[in-house]
């Protein structure tokens, strides 16, 4: 009895997908699943999972995405290629979520969602967390001399990036926080996840160059308080995150020039200890000082 061609097996096919609640796999994953379902549908072995994905994708029931990500600082440096296979057309946020599922939008993309910026989005940036960070006791080798050599320094920036759709996205890697301050929202239709605004204003503080720089950071702030924020919560997310430096310093800093503040919540950073000088950003050339919170920021700021 000869085997079914896909033409007659194509009424089954397209039922399977319609079940499927997952809509963007991973190669490997989308192959796995045909190959398990092709004896189902009594094909041919030569019918391969790449000749079904290949047929399905000609008659538009299946799309394939490549996102290639590059060096743009070393353009011999080894591609990253992710490819997609999706049984409807996402949008361009949908599709860069499905590079990891418990990565998230960050910084510049995360004060667009949370409509804490004017600015539209040209730049993406999406995180995965993939280091775990080795504990070690709180200000451990930090020294006056280490924070002033290290923000001396052009500060660490991702050089892989992907052209997606209309936006050049950047795949960020960062230390596990366990899904601290990660909450999913529906945009455009598509299930996404970002950080919320505590765990943003810390992102952003943290690296500038992703925000837009500081202006963008105090209207962020400012806007931030307007729309809801809990200072309570940001000071124990920056507990938890534990960080060497003493960021702690430049957000305390950032309520105060965003000047809408009670002083209250500008106590909880008041409060934590302030053990060295630090700076609101790296290479700072002209600079003026704070001594409330011993923080060196671009003269002219106030």
């Amino acid at each position: 009895m000869r085997k079914p061609t896909l033409q007659k097996a194509e009424s089954q096919i397209v039922s399977w997908i319609e079940q499927q609640e997952k809509k963007i796999l991973k190669e490997k994953v989308l192959f796995s699943k045909l190959n398990e379902e092709r004896v189902h549908w009594k094909l041919a072995n030569y019918l391969t999972p790449a000749k079904i994905a290949g047929y399905l994708i000609e008659k538009g029931y299946l799309h394939k995405h490549v996102l290639t990500f590059a060096n743009k600082a070393n353009p011999k440096a080894k591609q990253l290629n992710h490819i997609r296979y999706c049984f409807h057309e996402p949008n361009e946020w949908e599709l860069i979520q499905s590079l990891g599922k418990e990565g998230y939008f960050s910084h510049s993309s995360a004060l667009f969602l949370h409509q804490l910026t004017e600015q539209v989005p040209k730049t993406l940036f999406f995180k995965l967390e993939n280091v775990v960070r080795k504990i070690a006791p709180k200000q451990a080798n930090l020294t006056q001399e280490s924070i002033n050599y290290a923000f001396q320094q052009v500060p660490r920036q991702t050089h892989y990036c992907a052209n997606i759709g209309n936006y050049t996205v950047y795949q960020l890697a960062g230390h596990k926080t366990n899904g601290l301050g990660i909450t999913s929202i529906n945009y455009r239709g598509a299930i996404i996840q970002v950080t919320d605004i505590e765990r943003t204003l810390i992102d952003i503080v943290v690296r500038p160059y992703y925000a837009g720089g500081i202006d963008e950071i105090i209207k962020a702030f400012q806007n931030a308080l307007e729309i809801g924020i809990s200072v309570n919560k940001l000071g124990n997310y920056l507990r938890k995150l534990d960080y060497i430096y003493p960021y702690h310093q430049a957000i305390g800093f950032y309520m105060e020039q965003a000047g809408n503040y009670r002083p209250a919540q500008i106590d909880i950073l008041r409060k934590m200890e302030r053990h060295f000088d630090f700076y609101l950003m790296n290479q700072m050339v002209d600079m003026e000082y704070d001594p409330t919170w011993r923080l060196f920021y671009p003269k002219g700021l106030r």
